[in-house]
């Protein structure tokens, strides 16, 4: 069971392959103890940014050409070489959060001027889905998952393009990206639940 075609056609065997979408429940919004002051001047967002295909080093790239705005990193481990470094640069307009409550992450993307999701390469991801639930703008890097998932949406290849991006997105020039599809736990559960029920009936012939 993979969860898109992009990841069916990078896997290399002869079993055979299911393909189901993901889904997110997205809870309540809860206002955090950072809120009153994220809510002085535009912030975005980025989420588990641990994993060096994630490109924290891009974010972390307009924070410094975007003085003025807030760029909030939740989800980077405390265990992360990276880090102690980012604690020790203190800039003014980086918040490092660490893990935060589903609530919590809720509400920064309710109010996030975008998200910033600009990895190499995912299998689904999860943060962008988180999004569009909350109607939030996101900045994707153009990967065939996205590709796949999505349409209408911003997507960039480099820093230059990121940079266009997140100006465009500071004045609220950049949309709440399309899904190509309807992407619940439900449907992930039933799609998943008759692949295995085939695979059972298929067994016992």
């Amino acid at each position: 069971v993979v969860p898109t075609f992009t990841v069916a056609g990078a896997v290399k065997t002869r079993l055979p392959k299911e393909v189901t979408y993901e889904g997110v429940s997205l809870a309540k919004a809860k206002e955090p103890s950072l809120g009153k002051k994220l809510r002085k001047n535009p912030f975005f967002v980025m989420i588990s940014p641990s994993d060096p295909r994630k490109r924290l080093e891009w974010f972390l790239a307009m924070a410094e050409r975007f003085v003025k705005v807030n760029f909030v990193v939740i989800g980077l481990k405390s265990t992360d070489s990276r880090f102690a470094k980012l604690k020790l640069k203190k800039s003014d307009n980086v918040f490092l959060l660490g893990e935060v409550s589903e609530e919590e992450k809720s509400w920064y993307l309710h109010h996030a001027r975008a998200l910033v999701a600009v990895s190499k390469y995912e299998g689904f991801d999860l943060p962008v889905l988180e999004a569009v639930r909350a109607k939030c703008p996101v900045i994707m890097s153009e990967i065939p998952v996205h590709h796949e998932l999505y349409k209408d949406a911003c997507m960039v290849k480099n820093l230059k393009e990121l940079e266009g991006a997140v100006y465009r997105a500071r004045s609220g020039q950049i949309e709440v990206p399309q899904p190509r599809g309807v992407y619940t736990w439900e449907k992930t559960a039933d799609r998943t639940l008759l692949f295995f029920l085939r695979v059972l009936l298929h067994k016992d012939r």
